[in-house]
């Protein structure tokens, strides 16, 4: 019997799996879901070298994170199918295996979205043979973009080559500092791609007595109206040289 029709099973809807300030929860039957695990068991299947197919069973749990790429971090369970690797048809299209032969398992996923394409990020499985202990498989993606934490470390010489560049290239009479990063994704190239959107805010320090920022200079939350105060900048830029940044 084709398992199409229990493909959106979802137990239940859990918090999120990295607690980040934007991320929200997803229903298991939504459409777009089902296409971002179906992206991650692919390549589960995929990286087999030998026996059978997983096929999905259930979402258990998730949540998406909107940016300049979504991400949907999820967790789904697999049950092994009847299916060879190399037999050249979709996970889909199997049965399943015999309930006591059958490996069983389950995965966590991140996976992107942009311009409706998928692409993985990360994914770790759990497997369990029919007889066996349990093993698990870990796959890198190697040039992928990976969200990272806005409170990371590895931002801060980042933020503050954007904020000296946007600083020493406005005509404004103050100087701004960081007030909040929204979120942040890095990818590796050739170096580091950093793609961060943060705002910033004008502080007490005016450009003619500083000329630059120093730990006298504190933010004006009451000195312009938070509708000018507030610039929210959108960067891409490869290791530090070759600095662009955009008003979103």
């Amino acid at each position: 019997m084709r398992l199409i029709t229990i493909l959106l099973l979802c137990s239940r809807l859990l918090p999120c799996l990295a607690q980040e300030e934007d991320a929200q929860e997803i229903d298991c039957n939504d459409e777009t879901v089902f296409q971002a695990v179906d992206t991650a068991l692919r390549k589960y299947n995929a990286g087999l070298q030998s026996g059978n197919q997983f096929v999905l069973y259930r979402v258990t749990e998730g949540t998406k994170t909107d940016g300049s790429e979504t991400f949907y971090s999820f967790k789904y369970q697999i049950k092994e199918g009847n299916c060879s690797v190399q037999s050249g048809v979709t996970w889909q299209d199997c049965d399943l295996k015999n309930a006591e032969e059958a490996a069983t398992g389950e995965c966590t996923a991140t996976v992107g979205k942009r311009e409706n394409q998928f692409s993985i990020t990360n994914q770790t499985c759990k497997i369990t043979p029919g007889k066996g202990p349990m093993v698990t498989d870990e796959f890198p993606c190697l040039g992928c973009v990976h969200p990272i934490s806005t409170d990371s470390p590895d931002l801060e010489p980042v933020l503050k080559h954007a904020i000296e560049h946007f600083n020493n290239n406005t005509d404004h009479s103050h100087l701004f500092a960081l007030r909040e990063v929204k979120s942040a994704n890095s990818q590796v190239v050739a170096g580091f791609n950093f793609d961060i959107i943060y705002s910033i805010v004008q502080t007490n320090c005016s450009k003619e007595d500083f000329p630059s920022l120093l730990g006298d200079c504190v933010s004006l939350p009451n000195g312009v109206s938070s509708r000018h105060l507030m610039i929210v900048f959108h960067i891409l830029l490869t290791a530090f040289p070759g600095l662009s940044s955009s008003v979103t």
